[in-house]
């Protein structure tokens, strides 16, 4: 049983082999961003302002109804 688990510190070579092959490949994918800077920069102005149009419309129903 004790042949079967490794100790701890030593790892099996095709892991580590694995390891080097996939280390600049983790690299270059951890840096990449999921969308363009100004695109983000877009969608957010864009949502930010729907949200905001959204609430300005609410409260002058609102307000056009009490009054």
């Amino acid at each position: 049983m004790v042949a079967d688990t490794f100790r701890q510190g030593t790892q099996h070579a095709d892991y580590l082999q694995h390891e080097r092959v996939s280390r600049p490949e983790r690299g270059e994918q951890d840096s990449s961003l999921p969308f363009n800077p100004a695109v983000a920069w877009s969608i957010s102005l864009l949502t930010s302002l729907a949200l905001w149009w959204g609430i300005w419309l609410a409260v002058s129903s609102l307000a056009s109804v009490l009054v």
